[in-house]
C-alpha cells in the first residue's frame, strides 16, 4: 500500500459522522464506489492497528475498528480534516506497517 492510494480513499470521505476511541464511521462520496473495483479498500485491513473495515454502500459509511494505542483518535481527525496532517498521518500508518512486517520476519 503506498501513500497515493490513502490520499486518494481519503478523497472520498466526506465527513466523520461518530468517533469513539477504537471505532470510527465515516460518510463517503458515491463516486467512491464507482471506483471500488479499482480500489482494493482490503488493504487496509493489513495496516498496523487496524483492527476490521466494514463498508455499507447502501448507507455511503465505513465503519473502522482500530487499535486506539497505535493510531490515536486524534490522528483520525486530522487525517480526514486537514490534507497537511493526512501526509503525517499516512507515514504513521506505513511506519507501523512496515515495523510489523520486520518483527513478523524475525
Amino acid at each position: 500500500m503506498d501513500e497515493s492510494l490513502i490520499l486518494e480513499i481519503r478523497s472520498f470521505v466526506k465527513a466523520i459522522v461518530h468517533h469513539i476511541p477504537g471505532r470510527i464511521r465515516l460518510r463517503l462520496s458515491p463516486e467512491l464506489f464507482v471506483k471500488a473495483g479499482k480500489i482494493d479498500l482490503s488493504a487496509f485491513q493489513n495496516l498496523d492497528g487496524i483492527k476490521e473495515i466494514q463498508v455499507n454502500p447502501l448507507a455511503l459509511s465505513a465503519v473502522i475498528t482500530y487499535d486506539p494505542d497505535k493510531l490515536p483518535p486524534r490522528l483520525w481527525e486530522a487525517f480526514i480534516k486537514d490534507e497537511g496532517s493526512a501526509a503525517q498521518v499516512i507515514n504513521q500508518l506505513l511506519s507501523g506497517k512496515k515495523k510489523t512486517e520486520v518483527e513478523e520476519d524475525g
